[in-house]
């Protein structure tokens, strides 16, 4: 088990060895999971546990990576997930990795309340990784994951007071849809500069996906500042709602 995490840690993409060549379409969609990737990643699909297959080819593959520790972030774990573009006659033309992460405890637990290996079995456990979110990093991923609980009211932080400014599509109840953020419906995180300068900033921009998915797209530019994860500040949030022309 210490091997699987010392192969986790760092990212999955330089580990693999693009294997699968000439694959048919049943084998793709038949194939049980681990001999599937292992036939199409190598040594790095045996840490493989989940995948989403094309419907048809042309198309591409997702696979899901086991649940491991990122850093020293209780509450988070990571997942690596890797895409595969495969041809009509099954030749791999593309692959793309990203990291993603999931949250399996309570971010707030002081650090005198847990250790690295229930941490480890936390990750071990996890049974799927799919709803994982992205963000730059282990940091990011907690402090995003504070923040929308401090603007949803159930962290520990108490009732945040804010400065809202709402773009585009607004409505009359666009400040309320900030409760409603989760981290499943985060597509994209990025750092962004904050508009002060001191200790403690932290700011982000998140794309969300349409409630419903693909209708009302929406950037959120959070800025604020954590101390630690149950105390944490948000002094702004810019909201823009896009629309969906079909």
């Amino acid at each position: 088990m210490k091997r699987f995490f010392a192969i986790m840690v760092v990212s999955l993409t330089p580990l693999i060895t693009v294997c699968g060549r000439d694959l048919s379409y049943a084998e793709i969609d038949t194939l049980p999971i681990p001999r599937l990737a292992e036939r199409m990643l190598g040594e790095a699909g045996k840490l493989m546990m989940d995948a989403e297959r094309p419907r048809a080819l042309p198309g591409q593959i997702k696979f899901f990576s086991y649940a491991f520790v990122p850093g020293s972030q209780y509450g988070i774990c990571a997942s690596e997930w890797t895409t595969l573009y495969v041809e009509k006659n099954g030749n791999i033309e593309s692959i793309a990795g990203e990291r993603r992460y999931g949250i399996e405890g309570s971010i707030y637990a002081e650090p005198g309340a847990w250790n690295y290996k229930q941490f480890a079995s936390m990750c071990k456990a996890v049974k799927s990784t799919r709803s994982y979110f992205p963000a730059p990093d282990p940091q990011a991923a907690l402090t995003i994951v504070a923040y929308i609980d401090a603007l949803a009211g159930r962290g520990p932080s108490g009732d945040v007071r804010y400065e809202f400014d709402c773009s585009g599509a607004c409505t009359d109840d666009a400040r309320d849809s900030l409760k409603r953020i989760t981290p499943d419906t985060i597509s994209e995180a990025t750092v962004i500069d904050c508009d002060q300068v001191g200790p403690y900033q932290a700011c982000y921009r998140l794309l969300l996906k349409g409630q419903p998915v693909a209708d009302y797209p929406r950037e959120v530019r959070i800025y604020g500042l954590v101390r630690r994860p149950s105390m944490v500040e948000i002094r702004r949030v810019k909201l823009w709602i896009g629309t969906t022309v079909y």
